[in-house]
């Protein structure tokens, strides 16, 4: 019984991420600070606002979010990037207020957060969802 429930979990989870029409990637660098980086602590709190935010706003069926060690834009961090049908639209500065601002509008409307986007890039673009049986 126990391989059957972790097989039944496993399946379930290959379910969730085929429905998934956004995946928000956070940088938490492993490098060593860096002037133009943002600070670790920064950082790690940002991924436990995004992590806690997803939860709270009921997406974890239509958003994905993962912790990235690096994203290579070390300027105005932390850096996130969000890939959807539009293909990938990366984000300055989020943390605080201004990761919310993001969250709201690209997870949940499914819109990009003009303010604070930093570059797009419409090649990098995410197949559309399997329909739910």
């Amino acid at each position: 019984p126990e391989e059957e429930l972790c097989a039944r979990r496993h399946q379930g989870e290959m379910n969730r991420l085929g429905r998934l029409s956004r995946h928000m990637f956070i940088c938490v660098s492993e490098k060593s600070p860096d002037k133009s980086c943002a600070a670790r602590e920064v950082q790690e709190a940002a991924w436990k606002q995004l992590k806690r935010r997803v939860i709270e706003l009921k997406l974890l069926n239509v958003a994905g979010r993962t912790k990235a060690s690096c994203l290579q834009v070390c300027k105005e961090g932390p850096v996130a990037v969000v890939y959807d049908h539009r293909g990938a639209t990366w984000y300055r500065n989020c943390s605080g207020s201004v990761l919310d601002e993001v969250i709201d509008s690209h997870l949940v409307r499914g819109e990009p957060c003009e303010a604070h986007i930093l570059a797009v890039n419409p090649n990098m673009v995410t197949p559309t969802p399997a329909p739910v049986e």
